[in-house]
């Protein structure tokens, strides 16, 4: 694996490391959401990613 791939893999795994937490967060605050209200927010953040 070069230093290019290296990188964008570790930078892949940060990226799902903070979504992670910023779902669970969303969910802890947001005992009734749904899969739904989820899934949205997923959409959501991946749309200001990129």
């Amino acid at each position: 694996m070069d230093s290019s791939t290296t990188a964008r893999t570790g930078l892949a795994e940060e990226l799902a490391q903070l979504f992670s937490k910023h779902i669970t967060h969303y969910i802890i605050e947001h005992p009734e959401a749904n899969i739904g209200d989820v899934e949205e927010l997923m959409r959501q953040e991946l749309q200001a990613i990129g």
